[in-house]
């Protein structure tokens, strides 16, 4: 039965040297059974390691530590150097067998292969180290409240908005930062958050230094985590200043859980007697000693599986494997149990006998759940984040978009593979290209592009403030993260001032140029006036139709003085009805002043 079953087994003597050991157990530790026969635990042959990857002192050993303890040890993890092979991860349980002197005579080890469960735990944690580090690179504030609004978690680009440190706010609610509502509208808006879901909406905060800054809040209620609510916040200080001045001038497995415990079962089919160990006993929450058929087993099995199992167990009785995971009830709570065994046939292919074991996964199935459900909660804080995110290579390939990246014309999986730079406007690639140069050779140090131009995909030009970190040793990351924050909007703003501010200007400097000339056009005029009056009934017709010119000439001078005027101080243009034929005299005779060329006029009475 040891020799069949799936848990190793391993016997050794009070000066460990091996007695015997399953074929289980020659396979997980790469030696045959005639390299492992009489080996004791400082044979240099042995190379296993612990979870962090440090090789294990023979001291920690478990043979070892149960004759040092004379105690037995259960659910170490262990893993194994095999030359040659793959490496594996075992879960290791050691017990001592005492003489009747109390000295221990044996020591026996059982383990079993836990290599495919760590390798799902560490792709479970890579994932939500990506997550988690996306959302700690984000130039949004994020933060994570209890259903009192006391702070569970914030990042650091919060810290840096609010001034606070992360440690002084976790010792803080809502209410200490929150400038535009009491305590008792807080938790009105806490009670609607809950009801709908989720909700977005701008407030005021106070900063640790007295400032108040405008922020939007997009925040949801994550039920599934005990009521706690999760929050994008973005400074929109700046916007809504810039959005006023306009006016005014004219807007986030878990690691998964070990097995605590497996039992080893057989069945004789002949007879339908089924034998548990003491653990099996305890895994399916039976009383010790109870006796056993496959029907009593199958009523320990979850009504919703007893189909499914059945089934599965049929069908290895005709040959097909039996490694299935499926629910039990004990003590009316819900238990998973992964089972899987080995059948044994007669000469005619008839089976007649079935060794297994059985093994409670349930603390690895929440965790499990618990991871995923995390990890569904990070994709959808990241698919609800209004900022482009990016993961390249060295190289400056693209690796990973966010969805976000639709807004801007872009799909986010024909991205991959293209090299960011084909994005960039020609005039900051130079800037974007030493960015990455500098990124790559500082590991680690968050680097900001203000105002980086970039080409839509529907060809607009935008303007993005980016956030660019690189992160070669971060599991699942391994490559540069960009995070874009979209300031187009603002940029224009920006540049409408400006243009407001330059006109402004013109109009002054028009206005005094106007009035000082205005003075000296009054003075030629009225001296023009006196001349005039001067000749009357002298017959000099010549002079006085000279000095009649220069009197029309001089008030045009003067309406357009009043003009200028008029433009320095924000009026309407001045528009009135003329003659025609005067005003070609006048242009005519102003444009042939002080040459020897005269001009005959023969205009139409009827012209207007």
């Amino acid at each position: 039965m040891i020799k069949g079953n799936y848990l190793a087994v391993v016997v050794h003597d009070n000066t460990t040297r091996i007695l015997f050991s399953s074929l289980l157990a020659q396979e997980l530790l790469g030696l045959t059974e005639e390299q492992m026969l009489g080996k004791t635990t400082v044979d240099p042959a042995w190379h296993f390691f612990d979870e962090d990857g440090a090789v294990l002192p023979q001291e920690e050993y478990p043979v070892n530590k149960v004759m040092t303890t004379h105690q037995g040890l259960l659910d170490m993890v262990i893993g194994v150097h095999r030359p040659g092979k793959n490496n594996v991860w075992i879960l290791v349980s050691a017990h001592p067998v005492f003489e009747e002197q109390g000295e221990v005579s044996q020591v026996i080890v059982t383990f079993i292969d836990i290599t495919e469960r760590k390798q799902t735990e560490e792709a479970l944690r890579e994932s939500a180290n990506l997550h988690k580090s996306i959302i700690t690179t984000s130039a949004d504030g994020f933060w994570l409240l209890d259903n009192n609004g006391n702070f569970l978690e914030v990042n650091d680009a919060y810290c840096q908005m609010i001034g606070y440190t992360r440690a002084e706010l976790l010792q803080m609610s809502i209410s200490e930062i929150e400038a535009s509502e009491t305590s008792e509208e807080i938790a009105k808006n806490i009670k609607s958050v809950i009801e709908k879901g989720f909700d977005r909406f701008e407030r005021t905060h106070r900063c640790k230094d007295g400032r108040l800054i405008e922020v939007e809040v997009s925040t949801s209620f994550l039920e599934l985590l005990e009521g706690q609510f999760c929050a994008f916040i973005r400074d929109i200080t700046e916007h809504k200043q810039a959005e006023g001045e306009l006016k005014f001038n004219r807007y986030y497995l878990e690691k998964a859980q070990e097995i605590s415990s497996l039992g080893s079962w057989e069945l004789d089919l002949r007879i339908n007697k089924l034998v548990w160990t003491d653990e099996n006993y305890r895994v399916f929450g039976v009383p010790l000693g109870t006796e056993l058929t496959y029907e009593i087993f199958l009523n320990c099995v979850h009504p919703e599986d007893r189909e499914y199992v059945d089934r599965k167990w049929k069908a290895a009785l005709a040959g097909e494997p039996y490694d299935i995971e499926h629910r039990l009830i004990v003590d009316g709570q819900v238990r998973w149990v992964r089972e899987k065994a080995e059948m044994e046939f007669d000469g005619d292919g008839k089976a007649i006998k079935g060794i297994g074991f059985t093994q409670n996964i349930t603390k690895q199935k929440q965790a499990e759940d618990e991871l995923r459900e995390s990890e569904e909660q990070h994709r959808a804080l990241i698919e609800n984040v209004n900022d482009i995110i990016l993961i390249l290579d060295k190289n400056g390939v693209i690796l990973w978009s966010s969805p976000v990246v639709r807004k801007f014309g872009m799909d986010p999986e024909e991205a991959i593979g293209e090299n960011a730079l084909n994005f960039i406007h020609p005039d900051d690639r130079d800037r974007v290209e030493l960015t990455r140069k500098y990124c790559i050779e500082h590991p680690g140090e968050t680097i900001t592009i203000e105002g980086l131009k970039v080409i839509s995909g529907d060809g607009r030009l935008l303007f993005l403030d980016d956030t660019v970190i690189y992160l070669p040793d971060t599991p699942g990351i391994n490559g540069i993260i960009i995070t874009g924050h979209d300031v187009t909007e603002r940029v224009q703003l920006e540049e409408e001032r400006t243009k407001g501010a330059k006109l402004e200007s013109i109009g002054l400097l028009a206005g005094g140029i106007a009035h000082d000339f205005n003075n000296i056009l009054t003075t030629i005029l009225t001296n023009v006036s006196l001349a005039k009056m001067m000749l009357e009934g002298e017959g000099s017709d010549d002079a006085r139709e000279r000095l009649t010119q220069s009197e029309q000439a001089g008030r045009r001078a003067a309406a357009l003085t009043q003009q200028l005027l008029t433009f320095s101080r924000g009026g309407a243009p001045v528009k009135k009805t003329a003659m025609l034929g005067d005003i070609v005299k006048e242009s005519t005779g102003f444009a042939l002043s002080g040459s020897n060329v005269k001009c005959r006029h023969y205009i139409d009475k009827d012209l207007w």
